[in-house]
């Protein structure tokens, strides 16, 4: 893709936990002309992850620029290889001819030479087999040959190529092994089909006795090599290397350190690619993923626990989590600002526990919420309240009020607009989403309301204050007698005995009621 092109790639899943993704491109051009891969991320030899990959390719078509590549260029290849001539055209209507020395070339297997032409539009013209005598300028032009589009300059090198990939070592880096225990280190080498080629392990340049087994996968030959060492010692540990050699002696390897530790040692590591603090957009973040490497001799107990240590379990529509391949991936889905706070990885053993801790900051306007059970108060008191607020920091919180009678209606209209500030509160340290402000308020009738801004937005709660003149403050009429265990809180009837005296009182709060409360049997 160019430069000047710009593109979005944007991710979603299904409910049963799918991914897919889309690429939108802007701005095209025709060197953006080729094929686009879907490709997963978890394949260590990219080679391999394409085969069989699916892909789509675009033309960009442009009446100016008729091939999709610049108009001269320089091409290294090995001798009796194949290469690539990247002649394509920005349209499959365009018709290309190669030309060699003023003379155009046929396709398929030259005159003079041992090597075959192919071309297809969405590659170029494909060289092979090719010698040194194949080396020089070659021309792209129009079919007619009137139009000369692009250069290329071929040198083909005696140097044999290399025949093999960079090996494969399975299991974690660095590897941890228990004094005393075994150890089993495995490696897998690929090369093209039909080359001779050797898998070995090396430990400071010796050869070690390994055993090995042949196989094919991807299209490609394979051979895997197993390393056993029994009663692991201090003396084992270090690098250990898997070389891969072909039949012209091209060496490629690769290296896995061996830590041995003692039997009362914990022995567990734990590393996250993540940094310390992640943040998160509730707009822009479909989820997020935490992913830990787990280092240990031996099987380990993993949890998870999320904000206020609570553990957390696999849920379809909130959580993900997945062990295994010496992994450990927590998933969070729906994301909002409860989501915030502290998570953490434990991982337990025989011997102790090791954690791993990153820190959440959600990014969203607050949400400010008043407790409701605190709207009838009694007359001449001082009431306590709390406003929780969940908002990333810094975070402002202002406390309002409203005096106004509450039983006329429209006494209380347009209440934002001239409600009185009490008290403004900045929060700048806590790294927790989860804040309590509390304030305190003498008992009268009006609105009260929390307000909470930050740099994303802002969000309140509004609380309607009714005042009582009665000791025993309710929303709804009172009943009591005497005596006093008579009426027990709670229950529509009781029961006397038979001579007995009693007082039965009824009371409402004129603050709370307009009319008088009556008296009627049944």
């Amino acid at each position: 893709m160019t430069d000047k092109a710009e593109s979005d790639v944007e991710f979603s899943h299904t409910t049963g936990n799918k991914y897919k993704t889309r690429l939108i491109i802007k701005g095209v051009q025709y060197a953006d002309t080729g094929y686009y891969y879907c490709v997963s991320n978890d394949t260590a030899e990219c080679r391999l992850q394409m085969e069989g990959v699916h892909s789509k390719y675009i033309y960009v078509k442009d009446d100016e620029n008729l091939l999709a590549m610049d108009s001269f260029c320089h091409i290294n290849a090995e001798l009796q290889g194949n290469t690539v001539l990247p002649c394509r055209p920005t349209s499959p209507d365009i018709k290309i001819t190669l030309f060699k020395d003023e003379r155009s070339l046929s396709l398929g297997k030259q005159k003079d030479s041992d090597m075959r032409i192919a071309y297809k539009s969405t590659t170029g013209f494909i060289l092979e087999n090719i010698s040194v005598s194949d080396s020089g300028t070659y021309m792209c032009k129009t079919d007619s040959g009137s139009v000369l589009l692009a250069t290329v300059v071929l040198k083909v090198n005696e140097r044999k190529r290399m025949y093999v990939m960079k090996p494969v070592i399975t299991g974690p880096e660095p590897r941890v092994v228990r004094k005393g225990k075994d150890m089993v280190l495995e490696c897998k080498g690929f090369a093209q089909k039909g080359v001779k080629f050797q898998v070995m392990w090396h430990k400071s340049k010796e050869l070690l006795n390994a055993s090995q087994k042949s196989c094919t996968e991807h299209g490609y030959d394979c051979i895997v090599t197993v390393l056993r060492i029994k009663n692991v010692t201090e003396d084992d540990g270090g690098n250990y290397s898997c070389v891969i050699k072909d039949k012209y002696n091209n060496k490629k390897k690769k290296t896995r350190t061996v830590e041995v530790i003692g039997e009362k040692e914990v022995g567990i590591t734990l590393k996250s690619d993540s940094s310390e603090t992640i943040l998160v957009q509730v707009r822009q973040t479909k989820e997020l993923k935490i992913v830990v490497n787990v280092f240990s001799p031996e099987n380990v107990t993993l949890n998870w626990y999320g904000p206020r240590g609570i553990q957390l379990h696999p849920d379809v529509e909130k959580y993900g989590i997945e062990s295994g391949n010496h992994q450990a991936i927590l998933k969070v889905f729906n994301l909002d600002l409860r989501d915030a706070g502290k998570y953490s990885l434990d991982a337990y053993n025989s011997n102790g526990k090791v954690s791993l801790n990153r820190l959440v900051i959600v990014q969203d306007k607050p949400n400010a919420s008043l407790n409701h059970d605190l709207g009838l108060l009694p007359l001449d008191s001082i009431a306590n309240f709390s406003c929780v607020v969940w908002s990333p920091k810094p975070v402002i919180v202002n406390w309002f009020f409203r005096s106004c009678d509450l039983r006329k209606p429209g006494d209380c209209d347009g209440e934002r607009n001239s409600m009185q500030p009490l008290l403004t509160t900045m929060e700048n340290n806590s790294m927790e989403a989860y804040d309590m402000f509390n304030f305190s308020l003498k008992s009268t009738q009006g609105i009260l309301r929390c307000a909470a801004s930050n740099s994303f937005g802002s969000g309140s709660d509004s609380l309607k204050l009714y005042v009582s003149d009665h000791p025993c403050v309710r929303k709804t009429p009172h009943l009591w007698g005497e005596p006093e265990d008579m009426l027990v809180d709670g229950e529509d009837a009781f029961s006397v005995v038979e001579g007995e005296n009693f007082t039965l009182n009824c009371a409402s709060s004129v603050y709370n009621s307009t009319q008088y409360p009556e008296w009627r049997s049944r």
